[in-house]
């Protein structure tokens, strides 16, 4: 059994990871602040609140992947230092990418044996290396899937609202509006308020409050419908978790148009220029049953035959030969 240790947080895209490595035989343990983020009956190891080099050499993991922050560098060295000494493979993860200041997203070269980046658009931020550098992308298990419980939603939007990011209020606030063409059509997301900057579009949306991690996938499958609107259209091939998720429980999912789109994802997902756009495209899906299923089951089975968690990143460590 392959044994990982991952550090970096637990967020929706670990809590999709942890289900995929599991039911490949794997066993990936996460951090000590996590435990209130699963639901009683999940099974999770969780990592000491203080990593050692004792507790490091007791455990014995096959390899540590160490998510990459970048407000915080100085947080890899000590790991990196600790698997060094252990003769551990130490493996850095790029998941986020940020397009709002590029020459601040430069990434400083990290001492690795193999450095990760999930989004396509931080190639050219990826400095000349002395390590591999390779792409593993965001992915989906059996966590995102389709419930095939009762469509009552009719438009959900799925994203991490950061009021600070102009780029992400004015996608949203295009999606949104370009909902409201379609009279009676009111869009659900998992807040509990709205920023001021956008509390005009009150009328149009229905906030469902926080939830736990694994309640999400439920709250995508009772849409029929789902609004990507971080997958900001200014940054070329810059794409949201999100989507990952809501195409993975058979959602349709309508987002910003860009060529990698397209190839990645086979055509299942349901592209945009504007809110007119929009509009058009929700009240096809929403009329259309035939195409609504058509692209609900494209939608599932391209996000799970090309983008399962553990299946890409044991194709990427044989290539590597890190194990």
């Amino acid at each position: 059994m392959k044994k990982i240790v991952y550090l970096g947080g637990f967020y929706p895209a670990e809590h999709s990871m942890w289900h995929s490595f599991t039911e490949h035989g794997a066993s990936i343990v996460f951090p000590f602040d996590s435990p209130y983020r699963f639901k009683e009956d999940e099974k999770v190891l969780l990592i000491p609140e203080f990593l050692t080099l004792v507790w490091l050499s007791e455990y014995k993991p096959d390899l540590i992947v160490h998510r990459f922050y970048k407000n915080y560098p100085c947080m890899h060295g000590y790991v990196g230092e600790m698997a060094r000494q252990l003769g551990i493979p130490y493996i850095v993860y790029r998941m986020e990418t940020w397009p709002r200041d590029e020459e601040s997203s430069v990434i400083s070269p990290v001492e690795c044996d193999l450095f990760l980046y999930a989004n396509p658009c931080d190639v050219k931020f990826l400095p000349e290396m002395d390590v591999p550098v390779d792409y593993w992308p965001w992915g989906v298990s059996s966590f995102e899937r389709n419930m095939n419980i009762e469509r009552s939603v009719p438009v959900g939007a799925f994203g991490n609202l950061r009021p600070d990011e102009q780029e992400r209020m004015d996608s949203l606030r295009m999606f949104v509006w370009g909902t409201m063409c379609h009279r009676g059509t009111q869009v659900s997301m998992p807040w509990d308020t709205l920023h001021e900057s956008i509390r005009d579009l009150a009328p149009a949306i229905s906030l469902d409050g926080p939830c736990r991690i694994p309640e999400q996938t439920e709250r995508m499958n009772r849409c029929r419908v789902a609004l990507n609107y971080e997958s900001l259209s200014a940054i070329p091939g810059c794409y949201s978790y999100k989507m990952f998720q809501t195409l993975g429980c058979g959602t349709p999912t309508i987002t910003s148009r860009k060529p990698e789109f397209r190839e990645m994802f086979e055509g299942a997902l349901v592209e945009i220029e504007d809110g007119i756009d929009v509009a058009i495209q929700v009240r096809r899906l929403l009329e259309d049953k035939e195409e609504w299923a058509r692209i609900s089951a494209l939608s599932e089975r391209v996000v799970h035959e090309k983008f399962e968690w553990f299946e890409n990143f044991d194709r990427i460590m044989r290539k590597h030969n890190l194990w």
